[in-house]
């Protein structure tokens, strides 16, 4: 049976009302083909478009059983060439995001997907949003199939120079082990153009170039690879994109004896010089970091140099911070906007 995935959304203070623009968990698909089109005119199960540029088959898209808690899942087979990139989506995106709820401006897309082998293939594993005309990728992760390297996708104005770019998800670069089930996921937010990418060793964005674009479509992607001569396989399974008002990817964390009940509150928000913590009793904080939108750690503060819990933070450029808590019970990570 496939898995269940309940996934809460909070603010501080309050229930975030969500909006659900697509979703697939690929169970009730027929295991084989997906479709018998690889131009993007027909759509096959589901309503999935194929797409390949020149030599493909029909069967590198593919329902497959894959046992376990995830049942059926979608298989897609990268080219063993340096060329034919293989592009799988679902329209109707655009419409859902047009009809959203009032002040729901962030699109938040999850989705697991599995690492695969070790493997000498440049395949990469993609999961894109894009524009209207497919030109920018407003947000999106990608993962080398050779190294399992993960790396955050966004458009994003480089020094004056507008293009789409990658980027690591920490300090150093992100690698997931091999044969593995991972749930990740990234944000865009239509109104600042911030991107934020969550997963396994990372949680981290940054502020990109296409604010005031509408999202239009996410697609499935294993790119050919510069210089690849073998041929790997991509597996995706729970693919969820939601229209949000606050970004609150892959659900609450494990706060392990917190109360759920129980709130920690930064205040106030946005912030202007000193910033205070509000926590219930048995979550004594040690040491608070501060990242930016490029994956920094701009700043930590230790217990000791807190005065009631309040924190000079005047050094601090204006721009959106993510800020996380730690102590002995557990770790709380929040988002901060910083006047």
């Amino acid at each position: 049976m496939k898995k269940t995935l309940l996934v809460l959304f909070l603010s501080s203070l309050n229930v975030i009302t969500a909006q659900t623009l697509q979703s697939e968990n690929f169970t009730t698909l027929s295991v084989g083909n997906i479709g018998t089109d690889l131009t993007g005119a027909a759509p096959g199960q589901g309503g999935f478009y194929t797409y390949v540029a020149a030599s493909g088959a029909n069967s590198n898209f593919q329902i497959v059983s894959q046992g376990g808690a995830y049942g059926n899942v979608l298989q897609v087979t990268g080219s063993s060439t340096a060329s034919n990139t293989r592009y799988i989506w679902k329209d109707g995106l655009d419409a859902a995001w047009s009809t959203r709820t009032s002040g729901n401006d962030i699109i938040q897309v999850e989705y697991d997907f599995f690492t695969g082998p070790a493997t000498t293939s440049k395949n990469t594993v993609r999961v894109v949003l894009y524009n209207s005309d497919g030109s920018k990728m407003l947000g999106g992760l990608t993962m080398a199939q050779d190294t399992k390297i993960i790396s955050g996708l966004s458009y994003y104005n480089n020094g004056g120079t507008l293009n789409n770019y990658s980027f690591n998800l920490a300090a150093t670069p992100v690698t997931l082990a091999a044969n593995t089930w991972v749930r990740v996921g990234f944000t865009f937010n239509k109104t600042t153009g911030d991107v934020i990418w969550k997963g396994p060793g990372f949680y981290s964005g940054v502020t990109g170039a296409a604010a005031g674009l509408d999202p239009f479509e996410v697609d499935f992607i294993v790119t050919a690879g510069t210089g690849n001569a073998v041929a790997s396989t991509a597996l995706y399974d729970n693919f969820t994109a939601k229209a949000v008002s606050t970004e609150s990817l892959l659900g609450i964390e494990d706060f392990q004896t917190i109360a759920s009940e129980e709130s920690i509150v930064l205040f106030p928000n946005p912030v202007n010089d000193f910033i205070s913590v509000k926590s219930p009793s048995n979550f004594h904080v040690n040491t608070i970091s501060f990242t930016d939108m490029n994956g920094r750690i701009v700043k930590k503060i230790s217990e000791g140099e807190m005065q009631n819990y309040k924190m000079d933070i005047s050094d601090l450029k204006s721009g959106v911070y993510l800020v996380v808590l730690q102590s002995d019970n557990g770790i709380n990570t929040q988002k901060i906007i910083k006047n």
